[in-house]
């Protein structure tokens, strides 16, 4: 029953990844890892969606690490490369390594992100965390934090301008916001940059319409403060991130 809806769901997708491919836009599926557990289940799987016109997939909740589930971690990495997909290992270990060999592995969780910081669990994640993950977390690879949740009620003490700083700190080529877009687009903070008036006065349009154009990095340069309060990160030419 379970890969008879799962079928039934992809292919009714198709037609929303047509539509999407008209405003110039691609689709990932979000599935439980269980889905994706069998070798053949997920060859079948990964076809479905490939047809279906999907460029990745967010594969979620994966148990924690053994000898087998490290080596699936490379088998699905294979498999999706075979048909083209680019992946998310969401709710995972930190990278090692891994991404070199499939570069379609575009991040993974394996941090302590926003998902954490969310109020129907009573989970708070103090400031200081954020601050030092650039120097622990980030320096192993890419990391699926979710950031940048603009919902009053769920900002727990972050101030606007530290949920924005998480988008740009926390590198992850495949980047999830962890709100919703009504919360992005019905902000107050319409014009906190004049780029962002000349983009339609709205933030979540001036962070999707500010590209950073450089086809490779020569380095990130720290310019921390003196305590685990506030982190600055250079990175050349002309960009300079920091959260407090």
């Amino acid at each position: 029953m379970v890969r008879v809806s799962i079928q039934c769901v992809i292919w009714r997708e198709a037609s929303i990844t047509a539509y999407a491919k008209t405003k110039n836009l691609k689709i990932w599926l979000w599935v439980h890892s269980r889905e994706v557990k069998d070798p053949e289940a997920r060859k079948a799987y990964f076809r479905k969606v490939a047809d279906a016109g999907m460029v990745g997939i967010k594969i979620d909740f994966p148990p924690a690490s053994n000898r087998w589930w490290s080596n699936w971690y490379h088998d699905t990495a294979r498999d999706a490369a075979s048909f083209h997909l680019m992946l998310d290992f969401h709710g995972a270990v930190k990278p090692t390594g891994t991404e070199r060999t499939w570069p379609n592995v575009l991040t993974r969780e394996g941090v302590r992100g926003h998902e954490y910081h969310i109020t129907r669990y009573r989970r708070r994640l103090e400031a200081d965390h954020d601050v030092i993950l650039p120097f622990t977390r980030y320096v192993a690879g890419a990391g699926d934090y979710t950031p940048t949740v603009f919902e009053p009620k769920e900002l727990q003490g972050n101030t606007w301008g530290h949920e924005l700083a998480q988008a740009v700190l926390f590198t992850s080529p495949y980047l999830c916001f962890g709100g919703h877009p009504k919360d992005y687009l019905a902000n107050p903070a319409r014009t906190f940059s004049p780029r962002s008036r000349q983009y339609g006065t709205r933030p979540a349009c001036c962070l999707a319409a500010n590209p950073v154009r450089q086809s490779r990095w020569p380095g990130d340069r720290a310019t921390g403060g003196s305590s685990r309060r506030s982190t600055g990160l250079t990175r050349r030419p002309w960009i300079f991130r920091s959260i407090s």
